[in-house]
């Protein structure tokens, strides 16, 4: 047994890097968090929350790790309001977005204290990735919200018939030097993905211009 544990489910992208760690993983099914055991909770230092699901069954993973252990957690919630978390979870020392694919290899993280920020980036150090501390995750931190937004917003352009993938590509690469574009983009990240964040902004903002287009909703 070692001192990290690290949960996640199969449809995290960073699922074969974690596979490649030394530490102890455990598969969390987001429909049976009744099957977790206290027993794979003791003795650990560090709790490493790799899962994707909703925020409702988030919290009712994080609070169930809370009452099994003391060990402070960093859970991963690229597609949760994260701020709610961190404000009803008191274990929850730190939150990243490792779950949208970053062209320069990059994870946002917001943490409590300096030492939860040191412990989060050497882990990410462990699997190739790199930190950039930011104050707060808000709803879905940073890079999630911003580029699910453009990606979305290349998918209305196409329900109009505005435009087709490739010009879309195009100009966001020419037009202003991006390293992909849009359809690219969420190729790479998962268009699933890209549609939780959105979904995710919708419900706690009720704000239109999170609506889904028909065609990344095709995607799905």
């Amino acid at each position: 047994m070692t001192s990290k544990l690290i949960l996640a489910t199969d449809n995290h992208p960073l699922a074969q890097a974690l596979a490649g760690t030394d530490y102890d993983i455990l598969e969390v099914d987001s429909q049976a968090l009744y099957e977790l055991s206290p027993n794979d909770f003791e003795n650990r230092e560090m709790i490493l929350d790799f899962t994707v699901m909703d925020t409702d069954s988030k919290a009712e993973l994080l609070l169930s790790i809370e009452n099994y252990t003391d060990a402070p957690i960093f859970s991963d919630t690229t597609i949760n309001w994260g701020d709610y978390l961190v404000k009803n979870i008191s274990s929850l020392t730190t939150c990243f977005a490792g779950a949208f694919y970053s062209p320069n290899q990059t994870v946002e993280v917001s943490s409590r204290d300096d030492h939860s920020f040191e412990l989060m980036t050497n882990f990410l150090k462990e699997i190739g990735l790199k930190s950039k501390r930011v104050e707060a995750p808000g709803i879905c931190f940073t890079y999630p919200r911003i580029i699910s937004m453009i990606i979305n917003e290349a998918h209305f352009a196409k329900d109009e018939n505005l435009a087709t993938d490739e010009s879309l590509d195009t100009a966001m690469k020419y037009g202003v030097n991006y390293p992909l574009g849009p359809i690219e983009w969420s190729e790479k990240i998962e268009p699933i993905f890209v549609y939780h964040v959105l979904t995710e902004l919708y419900k706690v903002t009720e704000d239109s211009r999170y609506r889904v287009s028909k065609s990344l909703k095709l995607k799905i």
